[in-house]
């Protein structure tokens, strides 16, 4: 049986780990049960995202979920059919919600606030194209993993985070800081996401068996079966997110 290297984080250590040593998710999940109907068997490597990239670029990692697709990496991965919408907002520091009422992000380049991101993440080209400013660079702390920046959250190091608003709720509740952020209604980015796959390792033939094992699990219901394991709505295979 074939085996490829697929990426997870253990940034937040309190999560449950399965049998196979890791936190499961949604991206997890659904990766093995591709390279599953593939033939495949998933091996899973704990890397922080940037380190991920570099992994994946170089050939010591196959599969990158979670990513989207943009033209610096298009040099080094393929990108499999869009699995995932993911909705990055801001959270801020509960203390901090009536002082900063953002409506976009030009009211956080002309503010004070200093707001997290990871090192590496694209946050969508509204947000990278903001980057080029030094305005809004500078309001900027960059870190490596989003534990660390929730626990600097909490010390008042930082006043807002960007993340994943299913993945930011989650992570704040399995941290015990439930009270200490919020979400905003501040949207950074609402793109689909893919996953990178190495161009070193793989080729465009396993990315056309991976893209059609991932439409059989969509139009079986195991898709929606996996997602609904982690989410609180219905989901769609059309939308990719809540119906």
């Amino acid at each position: 049986m074939c085996v490829h290297t697929v990426r997870w984080s253990s940034n937040l250590a309190k999560v449950q780990r399965n049998a196979d040593g890791i936190s499961p998710s949604q991206d997890s999940d659904i990766a093995q049960e591709v390279l599953r109907r593939m033939g495949c068997k998933a091996k899973f490597i704990d890397l922080p995202w940037a380190r991920a990239l570099v992994e994946l670029e170089l050939g010591r990692l196959d599969v990158l979920p979670g990513a989207f697709v943009k033209p610096e990496r298009q040099k080094y991965a393929y990108f499999s059919r869009p699995y995932l919408r993911s909705t990055n907002i801001l959270f801020i520091r509960s203390t901090l919600v009536a002082k900063y009422p953002f409506r976009n992000l030009t009211d956080i380049m002309e503010s004070d606030f200093r707001l997290g991101v990871q090192i590496g993440v694209s946050y969508g080209p509204a947000f990278d194209a903001m980057r080029k400013h030094p305005q809004f660079q500078a309001r900027l702390v960059e870190l490596s993993a989003r534990e660390s920046a929730w626990k600097m959250l909490q010390l008042g190091r930082i006043d807002g985070l960007v993340a994943d608003a299913y993945i930011g709720g989650t992570e704040l509740r399995d941290l015990g800081f439930g009270a200490v952020a919020v979400p905003t209604d501040l949207v950074i980015t609402d793109e689909p996401s893919t996953f990178a796959l190495s161009k070193r390792n793989l080729n465009e033939t396993f990315v056309r068996g991976f893209d059609a094992a991932l439409e059989s699990m969509m139009s079986d219901g195991t898709y929606k079966k996996i997602r609904e394991r982690y989410e609180t709505c219905q989901i769609s295979a059309t939308k990719l997110a809540c119906k």
